[in-house]
């Protein structure tokens, strides 16, 4: 039974092998609902008896491609049914970022139409993305390009900028 309320025992899931390691995928009957890096079913609560690897092949499989850049689509619905009304509109907005490209927080907070000094709001309602890959979080970076944070780790936000071959401007270093 599970002790979490965000996944009811009614929602479905699975764990696949990507190029960046293990990635729990979980989805309710309107999509695709969580995808979690570097944890397991136990940590997050869910049903064992929910595990559906068969009825969620064609998501993992699609999840894998656009980890590894087989794929730049993700033709499956998107259940966010959660979070903030201003996070569902960041991560709306975050869906606007085309493949291979990145922007500022600042610069994804104009294109919201609002206030670069907005910001922040806008880079916390990103760090708490709940389908990151998905939802391109990982195309966000600082003003001064340094990538900042990601859920499942900074390696894994590196890697998949590598894969969409986005510009990677690393700040030089005075020596």
């Amino acid at each position: 039974m599970s002790t979490n309320p965000s996944f009811p025992d009614f929602y479905r899931w699975t764990i696949t092998t990507t190029a960046v390691g293990p990635v729990l995928i979980v989805a309710s009957d309107a999509g695709l609902r969580s995808i979690r890096f570097r944890t397991t079913p136990d940590a997050v609560g869910l049903d064992p008896t929910r595990r559906d690897d068969a009825g969620l092949r064609a998501v993992t499989a699609a999840l894998r491609g656009l980890v590894d850049g087989s794929r730049r689509d993700f033709p499956f619905l998107l259940d966010l049914d959660q979070g903030t009304v201003f996070e569902r509109r960041v991560w709306t907005g975050l869906l606007a970022i085309p493949y291979g490209r990145t922007i500022t927080y600042g610069e994804l907070a104009k294109r919201l139409g609002l206030s670069v000094t907005a910001s922040r709001a806008v880079g916390r309602a990103n760090a708490k993305n709940p389908l990151p890959v998905v939802i391109p979080c990982h195309r966000v970076v600082a003003a001064d390009s340094r990538l900042g944070g990601y859920a499942g780790g900074i390696d894994i936000k590196e890697h998949l900028l590598r894969v969409e071959r986005a510009i990677l401007r690393t700040p030089r270093v005075r020596v």
